[in-house]
């Protein structure tokens, strides 16, 4: 290696660790912000004692210093990893890396996500004695339970990778024998996002995505597309099921097959 790649690596490791730190400071500067309103509204209020504050700066401070280690750890590690595998025209080998770090980490949210919300309803049920809330805990124990059967036949399982949604073809492409089960797809409205290559099309892209969608999904799949209220999700070869309202946008639930209900 010639002096003049050994000081372009080592520039390259100081800018990835400079910008690891500054994740990390900006993610405190988020949590001691967020920590200084929570104790701010309670005095508004009305309900602010030291117990409460206590519990408070005891809860945040933990997840703050894991996320500064792991973020800023995770970041300086991954980002060079990732563009190494592009500048050696490796493309689906970043993608491979990227996808087994997704499912890492759907993993372990999954566990520590429904292990806290047990934790929690167990504290309802001790501090309260509702009968909702032991039902609650039942609920999450045969969900806990279940999970944990599903994921030693089906483990959870990623694949990123960089497609025109509009285009069967590339779908098929990169998912042929693929099982999805889950489709959740949020799609674009405004003047802030917008469709793209649809300019020669007078198709509605809405019903150009769900029909591209039909050669790699399966009847069990189920599907949810949030779009704006003005837009119509209906599609001749989906069942719609329902929809519900998030904020100002519509989400449709769909599931592959003949009809509308």
């Amino acid at each position: 290696m010639s002096e003049t790649e050994k000081e372009t690596a080592v520039s390259g490791r100081t800018q990835v660790l400079r910008a690891a730190g500054l994740v990390g400071a900006l993610v405190l500067l988020a949590r001691v912000v967020g920590l200084l309103r929570e104790v701010v509204v309670r005095a508004l209020l009305g309900i602010d004692t030291p117990a409460a504050t206590a519990f408070e700066i005891a809860n945040r401070f933990p997840e703050a210093i894991f996320l500064i280690l792991a973020g800023g750890a995770i970041g300086a590690a991954f980002i060079p990893t990732f563009t190494a595998y592009f500048e050696r025209d490796d493309a689906p080998g970043g993608w491979r890396l990227f996808s087994a770090i997704i499912n890492l980490v759907l993993v372990v949210m999954t566990a520590v996500g429904l292990n806290n919300r047990i934790a929690e309803i167990e504290a309802l049920q001790t501090n309260y004695g509702k009968v909702a809330h032991a039902e609650a805990l039942q609920s999450a124990a045969r969900l806990q339970q279940q999970l944990q059967q599903n994921l030693a036949h089906h483990p959870i399982a990623t694949h990123l990778f960089p497609a025109n949604a509009l285009r069967p073809d590339e779908l098929q492409q990169k998912l042929t024998g693929q099982s999805i089960d889950l489709v959740i797809a949020d799609v674009p409205y405004g003047r802030r996002a917008n469709w793209q290559g649809v300019t020669t099309d007078t198709t509605d892209p809405l019903w150009r995505l769900l029909d591209s969608l039909l050669g790699v999904l399966s009847p069990h799949t189920l599907m949810a597309i949030a779009a704006n209220k003005s837009q119509m999700c209906n599609h001749d070869q989906y069942t719609r099921w329902g929809k519900f309202q998030v904020g100002k946008r519509c989400v449709f639930l769909l599931q592959p097959g003949h009809g509308k209900v």
